[in-house]
């Protein structure tokens, strides 16, 4: 694979901010002294910052750019004197803001990297390393979930550079597929939004089921259940979220005793099976009904205060429904007493006459 030209990366950069002020301040790019002296440190930095790990591409790319540096320092330092003056103090000025953008980098992807972490693409990381390694200023990162055999999610993690050159883990678009490729549904999640979610969980929103989450760095406030409203969207295509506090009116637990459910029906202790209603999942129900098991599947509805049941084939039905058994009615016939009472009469002759 051909490595990519750091160096011209870095120039199109370079460009893209000259244009920006030409469009902002017309006319005062050219023949500034100030901004030349600033292209012209920009210049030599890039020729010592990758000095000792240039492509061929970019050793090419260096010898032009050793032009455009003689050019520059003419027009800005007439005076030959003060040229030589220049060229013996910038090497040791070069070396110290160097060590200082490699301060400033590492900080960068130990930022980044607790950012992938605490948004659940640890996995990232290494990925997020190289691309920044290349200087582009915007970037993205593939990455692929499966909560189950017949979904999966893709996600796109995106990243920018902010006007101080530094890197950003902007926001995250993720993607709900089945099993044959067919998108389902796509959320593009901001990371300053402040829901934590990790991958599995988002799996579980873009399912259409409610999360049960803490607000990061905040403990003192509520949790807060969280929702897609999959009915109506916002002016970027974004699915709005529904944000429910669950209150004391709110206790699965005690829903799932009242209800009659048991451990064994559910497969785990109630506490497992809380947790994981918390988190979105999706719970199978295992119902003994005319001598055979049958299964059901229950989700937590926080905005009904309910837990909703459905059946092997994904319609809704309710829990008196799967636990409570039918009662089939007795046709009532109502017999005339003289009927029976000669009928009983008929039967005794019969006996006597054998």
């Amino acid at each position: 694979m051909e490595q990519h030209n750091r160096i011209e990366a870095a120039i199109k950069s370079w460009q893209e901010r000259e244009q920006r002020f030409e469009q902002l301040i017309p006319g005062t790019i050219k023949n500034n002294k100030h901004f030349m002296k600033e292209k012209l440190v920009f210049l030599e930095h890039l020729q010592v910052r990758y000095a000792g790990s240039m492509s061929i591409d970019e050793r090419l790319m260096s010898r032009v750019i050793q032009k455009e540096k003689q050019a520059l320092k003419q027009a800005i330092y007439p005076n030959r004197v003060l040229r030589l003056l220049r060229d013996l103090i910038t090497p040791f000025r070069q070396q110290q803001q160097i060590k200082t953008q490699e301060r400033s980098e590492a900080n960068n992807v130990a930022e980044l990297s607790a950012k992938l972490i605490r948004s659940g693409f640890g996995e990232a990381n290494s990925q997020m390393v190289q691309q920044m390694k290349q200087g582009k200023e915007s970037f993205s990162i593939p990455v692929s979930y499966y909560p189950s055999e017949k979904e999966r999610v893709d996600f796109n993690l995106n990243f920018k550079r902010n006007e101080s050159g530094a890197y950003e883990f902007t926001n995250y678009k993720a993607t709900l597929t089945d099993g044959s490729s067919k998108e389902l549904r796509t959320h593009s999640f901001a990371v300053n939004q402040g829901l934590g979610l990790n991958q599995h969980e988002i799996a579980n929103l873009l399912a259409g089921r409610p999360i049960l989450k803490q607000e990061p760095d905040v403990p003192w406030k509520s949790e807060r259940w969280v929702q897609l409203d999959l009915n109506d969207k916002d002016a970027d295509g974004n699915h709005r979220i529904r944000v429910v506090k669950p209150g004391e009116s709110f206790d699965l637990q005690s829903m799932l005793k009242k209800a009659g459910i048991s451990e064994i029906q559910i497969g785990m202790e109630f506490e497992k099976a809380v947790q994981l209603l918390k988190q979105g999942d999706l719970l199978n129900l295992s119902i003994g009904k005319n001598g055979a098991k049958q299964s059901f599947f229950m989700e937590a509805n926080p905005i009904q205060r309910s837990i909703n049941i459905y059946d092997d084939q994904h319609r809704k039905t309710s829990i008196d429904q799967v636990l409570k058994p039918k009662v089939t009615s007795t046709k009532m016939i109502e017999l005339n007493p003289q009927k029976v009472r000669e009928g009983k009469e008929t039967k005794k002759n019969k006996g006597l006459s054998h």
